[in-house]
């Protein structure tokens, strides 16, 4: 379905991935790693995380069965993101695309 962008995703990004947060508030990130995208910079006004109104200027395009999660952190261009929602494209009832908003 989403085969012409997959074609696109061609560039990396550096995906810090969430592992817990303690009683003071600490939060510990695993080892980061290379995760391979379509990047859109685009201003759109979304729903975050917590369903609220917020400007996304960036969009990550990954494949369906990538594990990033809004708890992450996406370090593009030098600068480290907050993941403020992410959408899911099904294909058949499996996770074809996801769309990650910055």
């Amino acid at each position: 379905m989403f085969s012409s962008i997959k074609g696109w995703m061609q560039s990396s990004v550096n995906v810090k991935p969430y592992v817990s947060k303690n009683g003071v508030g600490d939060i510990t990130y695993d080892t980061v790693r290379a995760d391979m995208c379509y990047i859109e910079e685009k201003t759109q006004v979304i729903r975050d995380s917590r369903n609220q109104e917020v400007v996304s200027m960036t969009q990550l395009f990954v494949d369906g069965d990538n594990l990033i999660t809004v708890l992450d952190k996406i370090d593009y261009n030098g600068k480290y993101y907050d993941v403020q929602n992410i959408s899911v494209y099904y294909l058949n009832g499996v996770p074809d695309m996801k769309v990650v908003y910055l």
